[in-house]
């Protein structure tokens, strides 16, 4: 049996470091609290990337499941187009889409 991964939305937790603001550690951690991941501050990425890398991950998780409703819906809608299925299909994919458009940060 496969296991589950941690229940959703994750989001990112920036851990300052108080020595140096410049570049925090990011976690990803999930409703609970519980870290589903650490993205340290260093190495070849600057923190702009550092940063979006994080909240690319957090994104495309979150969206995951609500994307895959979405293309579901559109393939039957495509399979039964003369049905009123296709509306509904067409709702739920733009609904999808806009979660998951880049954003301008804050």
């Amino acid at each position: 049996m496969r296991t589950k991964h941690t229940v959703l939305p994750w989001q990112i937790f920036k851990r300052d470091d108080p020595l140096d603001d410049s570049d925090p550690n990011l976690d990803i951690i999930a409703p609970s609290i519980a870290s589903i991941a650490t993205l340290h501050k260093g190495g070849w990425l600057g923190s702009d990337e550092h940063i979006a890398n994080a909240e690319f991950i957090v994104q495309a998780c979150n969206s995951h499941y609500e994307l895959l409703e979405a293309c579901k819906k559109l393939v039957t809608a495509v399979q039964s187009w003369h049905t009123g299925e296709w509306f509904d299909a067409l709702v739920t994919g733009k609904q999808a889409i806009a979660k998951v458009e880049p954003k301008e940060r804050g």
